[in-house]
């Protein structure tokens, strides 16, 4: 596609089959700093792609953007568990070398 036809809406690149309503139909963004947000969000989409406010193609570009900051998510909660496990073994390799 021509990057001609791409137009400003609401602050989004609209042309590739989401129109201005489309847009506007969203539901408001939710704060998605955990797994449970992500889930609520993906959620309120799903019931509005549902009720045909938003087309399926929208529904999927955010499914797969949702499931991204999952992964993210995921991968953060894993690396603070592995910092603290080993800040724990620090402590109890310091107590053992006294």
């Amino acid at each position: 596609m021509a990057a001609n036809n791409l137009k400003l809406v609401k602050g989004e690149l609209v042309g590739r089959g989401d129109t201005p309503a489309e847009i506007a139909a969203l539901p408001p963004t939710t704060r998605l700093a955990k797994l449970k947000d992500v889930r609520r969000d993906l959620t309120k989409l799903y019931r509005a792609a549902r009720k045909g406010e938003i087309s399926s193609a929208e529904l999927g570009r955010w499914s797969y953007n949702a499931g991204q900051l999952a992964v993210l998510f995921e991968k953060a909660d894993v690396e603070e568990r592995i910092i603290n496990i080993e800040k724990r073994i620090d402590a109890i390799a310091r107590k053992l070398a006294l």
